[in-house]
């Protein structure tokens, strides 16, 4: 299916690719420079994945209270990013990354995540300890969660301080 619209003086064409209908996507093309300029999923592929984020959070932090952590805050943002949980386990901080999956057809959760994604998760535990004036010691920990047919939870595996050699 073929339209286009004006976007100042260019024209953009768009096309509708009806693989899954339940799940459009509409890919819109600078037909000058032949890039894709916007993608836009249904809204219930994005309130999908953001109901398995959600569901992952709330099981992670159950987990984390059941093995003793201080929940401290989840979802905390700043304008260079957000961190899942913060936590304390004894004396120590821990800021915790939560990766939920369905199944293995994205890879398993651990495999997620990337060092670009580490390494930023250690600038935003500084800034987060640094606009709180603490000095004391803290890791991260990443909590790898599967979930089975409707959102059962399949496999939960807390592996503390990753990115530590």
């Amino acid at each position: 299916m073929k339209a286009g619209f004006f976007l100042g003086k260019r024209f953009l064409g768009s096309t509708l690719y009806p693989e899954n209908p339940s799940h459009a996507i509409i890919r819109l093309k600078d037909q000058a420079k032949g890039a894709i300029v916007r993608k836009a999923t249904s809204p219930s592929k994005r309130n999908s994945t953001r109901h398995t984020g959600l569901l992952g959070e709330s099981l992670a932090s159950q987990a984390l209270q059941k093995r003793g952590y201080i929940l401290i805050e989840r979802n905390w943002r700043c304008p260079q990013g957000e961190i899942d949980i913060i936590a304390q386990d004894g004396d120590c901080w821990v800021f915790v990354e939560v990766k939920t999956r369905h199944g293995h057809t994205a890879g398993a959760p651990e495999e997620a995540l990337t060092e670009a994604q580490l390494n930023r998760l250690c600038e935003l535990a500084e800034i987060y300890l640094a606009e709180r004036d603490l000095e004391v010691s803290w890791r991260i920990d990443l909590v790898a969660i599967e979930l089975g047919p409707k959102d059962t939870l399949r496999r939960l595996r807390i592996i503390t301080g990753i990115g530590i050699d």
